[in-house]
């Protein structure tokens, strides 16, 4: 097997690593909105704050661009998903 062929392979490990993790994320935002909807809490945006902090600790500053846009893009479907619970309701 060559460099190439084990680089894909290792990229893709990864991507099916962040794929359950998306996932579990996903699990976690529904268990958030169901909560805050019985607890009558407002559902609020606050990914500039947490987005912010996380690319500061970024250390890896040839991607930090694409890391803030993978994190706005996480924070976008976590609202989007949350939204669509909420109407179910």
């Amino acid at each position: 097997m060559d460099a190439l062929t084990k680089l894909m392979r290792r990229i893709d490990r990864t991507d099916d690593k962040m794929i359950v993790l998306f996932e579990k994320r996903m699990r976690m935002v529904r268990a958030m909105t169901k909560y805050k909807l019985r607890h009558d809490i407002k559902i609020r945006r606050h990914d500039a704050d947490i987005i912010e902090k996380t690319v500061c600790g970024f250390s890896d500053t040839d991607t930090i661009v694409y890391t803030e846009g993978l994190m706005r893009y996480l924070y976008a479907a976590a609202e989007k998903y949350a939204r669509a619970i909420v109407k179910r309701q």
